[in-house]
């Protein structure tokens, strides 16, 4: 049983260690503050007569103006923020953004595509504002991460030596934990 227990948690560990890192690095430095940048390009198209500020038909304008301007479309999701004049299209991804709004003028729209820097591109996936494959890879590792934490515990209280060290640095991190809860 121990064997198995230490083959799992060496190959959970190994797999996820990677997207682990990733997550690590982005949200320590997202923390205090490093968030990376963007590129911005912006510009103003025409508007279309009957506009429809529904999501399905804005995600269609999107794709042509985008393809007009020669640029990738993001891979990620696409919401509509607000109602009537004051509606923002938001299509994001890890690798792009783009948004579409509308001006003072009712003939013309606004329209940004964001393109991160090296960091922000990480700080994008960890906020799951990539595409499909990095969000189930994403999943997977929390699930990993439980997995990791449960194999650990199990090997430390099948072996006498490490259940005493085991159970304290619990106690520790519970208590720090709710303090720091309760501080915060």
């Amino acid at each position: 049983m121990r064997k198995n227990l230490l083959n799992l948690h060496l190959m959970l560990g190994g797999f996820f260690l990677p997207v682990g890192l990733m997550f690590a690095i982005t949200g320590g430095l997202y923390t205090f503050g490093f968030k990376g940048s963007y590129i911005t390009k912006s510009w103003e198209v025409p508007a279309e007569a009957n506009l429809s500020v529904e999501l399905p038909y804005l995600l269609g304008v999107a794709d042509e103006i985008l393809k007009a301007a020669e640029l990738k479309a993001p891979r990620g999701s696409a919401t509509v923020k607000g109602a009537g004049r004051s509606w923002q299209f938001e299509w994001m991804g890890a690798g792009a953004d783009f948004i579409l709004e509308p001006t003072d003028d009712p003939a013309r729209l606004k329209a940004q595509y964001k393109t991160p820097n090296g960091h922000r591109f990480f700080v994008q996936l960890h906020k799951a504002k990539g595409g499909l494959p990095f969000k189930i890879l994403a999943g997977a590792f929390a699930l990993g991460l439980i997995a990791l934490l449960i194999t650990g515990f199990m090997m430390a209280f099948a072996s006498p030596i490490y259940l005493n060290l085991a159970l304290k640095s619990l106690g520790a991190g519970l208590a720090v934990t709710f303090i720091a809860m309760f501080l915060s």
